[in-house]
């Protein structure tokens, strides 16, 4: 870009082109910071999943295994439970561990632009772990329930910040003209991502539900009181 480009005169209500850029950069940046703490503070403890899920005891029939075969080589051993098992925790947990693997390893791998075959793409990438997540929502006690609501609902900002990062920044070297078509394509990309974010929203809603109808939950478990604590803080 020249520095013809870059120059703004000041207009007629006295407010640079220039001033008018460092305002909607500091917008964008501040979109931009707040996108990312949320996305970081949801991934901190994707580590601490299993134990979180470890904790509890619910006892019911042994439910059917992940077919392995639809799996991909990184994520088999997570996947696997053993034959023997008479807790449906080994289940569940090897449904949270598999979906959080998959969306590490096939997810991105699917391109993320605004355009709308990417976005169904991207639907259809994360289908398939969604509907492990929301199996183990249907079957599972209060604990597993937090753990692979807030899984899903991860997974859902992640994938809306990957769309939003693939809208260039605004940056103070940005034309007046190239950060207005910005701003356009950010206005115009956020109805397509209503969806996830509903549903985003939902999963951590139902979080502080589970906690205020088993008020033991957070407090007994350190990993499941962060996700409550994280969960309050993405609905208000």
């Amino acid at each position: 870009m020249t520095r013809k480009d870059t120059f703004v005169p000041v207009g007629r209500s006295g407010r640079s082109g220039a001033s008018r850029i460092m305002t909607l950069d500091r917008r964008a940046r501040s979109l931009r910071l707040s996108l990312l703490r949320k996305e970081l503070t949801m991934r901190s403890l994707a580590a601490l999943l299993s134990v979180a899920l470890l904790s509890s005891s619910a006892i019911a029939e042994p439910s059917s295994t992940i077919d392995l075969s639809r799996v991909p080589r990184q994520c088999r051993a997570v996947a696997e439970m053993p034959r023997s098992a008479k807790l449906v925790e080994p289940a569940l947990s090897a449904r949270v561990s598999t979906a959080s693997c998959l969306a590490e390893v096939t997810l991105p791998r699917v391109p993320a632009t605004e355009k709308e075959a990417s976005i169904q793409s991207l639907d259809a990438a994360a289908a398939p772990i969604i509907a492990l997540l929301d199996e183990v929502i249907a079957h599972g006690n209060p604990e597993t329930q937090v753990v692979a609501e807030y899984t899903k609902g991860d997974l859902l900002l992640g994938l809306e910040t990957r769309l939003r990062e693939s809208i260039p920044p605004i940056t103070p070297a940005t034309s007046v003209a190239s950060a207005t078509e910005i701003e356009r394509r950010h206005r115009r990309l956020e109805p397509k991502l209503a969806r996830w974010n509903t549903d985003a929203t939902n999963a951590f809603q139902r979080i502080t539900e589970l906690a205020r109808e088993n008020p033991k939950l957070a407090n007994e478990n350190p990993v499941l009181g962060y996700m409550v604590h994280e969960a309050e803080l993405a609905t208000r």
